[in-house]
């Protein structure tokens, strides 16, 4: 790999982990608009990547779906571990209701 080619590609990775960890704190602020900024640092740090085996973008997904589900109404507790089942929302929320 030449060079200009290296540096190509750490600058479309550093792009790309940069549009991660906005995508990480927009989801972060929107779970804190929704319940409190205490949950949303618990949940970060109870569904952080780097204590599981799933990958920064799983993480992002579970986040995701935590959103889903608290827009929903369901309890905060419940939806917290409800995302770390696996299931998708639309499954949980029709296991809950």
């Amino acid at each position: 790999m030449s060079l200009t080619a290296l540096e190509k590609f750490i600058t479309k990775t550093e792009e790309r982990a940069k549009q991660l960890n906005e995508q990480e704190r927009e989801l972060l602020e929107q779970i804190s608009t929704i319940t409190s900024q205490s949950f949303t640092e618990q949940a970060a740090k109870e569904l952080n990547s780097k204590t599981h085996t799933y990958s920064f973008r799983g993480y992002l997904e579970l986040l995701q779906r935590l959103l889903t589900l608290l827009q929903e109404d369901m309890p905060e507790d419940i939806a917290l571990e409800a995302v770390q089942t696996g299931l998708e929302a639309k499954e949980i929320l029709e296991i809950w209701r």
